[in-house]
């Protein structure tokens, strides 16, 4: 039993990392590729062709190659595993004051975990003398560049990777444990975008929708959890679109009178996002003091540990690739 139970582990640890790297290749391809021939429909030198640019690999890389995967996905084991996109869209199997305050939990605590990796990933730099690059989120200053960050973030990112992970890979990964299956794919989630600023929280953010997956049997929440963080991460790009916080003297009185109301939306985006924080820790304390049994999922086979099932899981081929390759990328981001 435990033979049969470690080949079919290792069967979904490698489809789910294998669906991974085919999406940083056909990325990688189709960024190429439109760069090579957007300069011959534009000129690279014009007012929007980074937007262009940015909004044509968004739409390639959610629209066009997210549901490429899904359908390989599908033809290796959708069927024997019963597998149905459509199986995720339901209606959350909770109650709505229950799905809200999970939501606002999973807030708490993915801008909490932000907040952390800030304050450590700054300490590194300091006793390393390290300078890590992360990449630029600021929108361009024109309109395109405005639309294509809202309508990249907060439309099309949380549609498509909770397509991808949540009603994908956790649900592929979900039949060996419940949170056996939201802690892997969330490390996977944070460690597929590939940049240090994001691997931590995103990581975190992947767990704790995971887990409203599961609670709620549908990805719904998860996309209304992803949608909020991504909007308030859009409100924020553009309004640092006309600040140079480059300049020393960004600070200083008159800079900041002329860009008063990029200032105030960015204080107020600190705010709601503080709120959200000290909101869903609440909550969390709460919950763990008065509902423990929430945070109970339903573990499928319970005779191997979670330890067990991880180097099984880990130790896949195609996973260790996978891992050594988005190690790699997060790596050469942070230092190239």
């Amino acid at each position: 039993m435990e033979q049969n139970f470690k080949k079919a582990l290792r069967k979904a640890s490698n489809v789910n990392s294998l669906l991974l790297i085919l999406f940083y290749a056909l990325v990688f391809g189709g960024a190429f590729v439109i760069r090579l021939l957007l300069p011959q429909i534009m000129d690279k030198t014009g007012t929007y062709y980074i937007a262009c640019n940015q909004i044509c690999v968004f739409l390639f890389q959610y629209v066009i190659v997210v549901p490429i995967l899904l359908l390989i996905f599908r033809a290796v084991l959708g069927k024997k595993i019963g597998w149905k996109l459509k199986d995720s869209y339901h209606k959350p199997q909770a109650t709505a004051g229950q799905c809200i305050r999970w939501c606002l939990i999973s807030l708490g605590l993915v801008y909490a975990t932000t907040f952390f990796s800030n304050i450590f990933f700054n300490i590194l730099q300091m006793l390393t003398g390290m300078q890590l690059h992360a990449p630029s989120m600021v929108a361009e200053q024109n309109w395109l560049g405005y639309l294509t960050n809202f309508f990249a973030f907060a439309i099309l990112a949380p549609i498509f990777e909770e397509m991808l992970f949540r009603a994908t890979l956790f649900r592929n990964t979900e039949r060996f444990g419940g949170w056996f299956a939201v802690v892997m794919t969330g490390i996977f989630f944070g460690l597929w975008h590939g940049n240090y600023a994001q691997i931590i929280y995103a990581a975190m953010l992947g767990v704790c929708v995971a887990f409203l997956t599961a609670k709620t049997r549908s990805v719904l929440p998860a996309m209304a959890v992803h949608f909020i963080m991504n909007l308030i991460g859009a409100i924020q790009s553009v309004a640092y679109s006309g600040i140079d916080i480059s300049d020393p003297d960004y600070m200083n009185p008159s800079h900041l009178m002329e860009h008063i109301g990029n200032f105030a939306v960015i204080g107020i985006m600190v705010m709601v996002v503080i709120g959200f924080m000290i909101t869903g820790l609440i909550l969390l304390i709460i919950e763990l003091v008065k509902h423990r049994e929430t945070f109970r999922l339903e573990n499928t086979v319970p005779q191997v540990s979670g330890s067990r099932k991880a180097l099984v899981y880990l130790t896949a081929p195609v996973t260790v690739v996978c891992v050594i390759g988005l190690l790699a990328i997060t790596i050469w981001n942070a230092i190239g």
